[in-house]
């Protein structure tokens, strides 16, 4: 059996998360990688939520 590589493993994950599979689906199918994956996939879907988020407008402190 080949080994799978971490970045194999990241790209699988990412287009499996974009296809709506949960996040603990994707860690329990690359078991030997769910460490280094699990941050980054976390900030993919964090990132891939701020896309779709309607546009904030600051606060009258923060504008000063």
């Amino acid at each position: 059996m080949a080994t799978i590589t971490l970045s194999h493993a990241l790209a699988d994950c990412l287009d499996a998360l974009r296809e709506g599979e949960s996040l603990k689906a994707c860690l329990n199918r690359y078991p030997e990688h769910r460490e280094r994956l699990r941050p980054l996939l976390e900030v993919a879907q964090t990132l891939h939520r701020e896309e779709y988020r309607e546009e904030a407008t600051p606060s009258p402190d923060f504008v000063g």
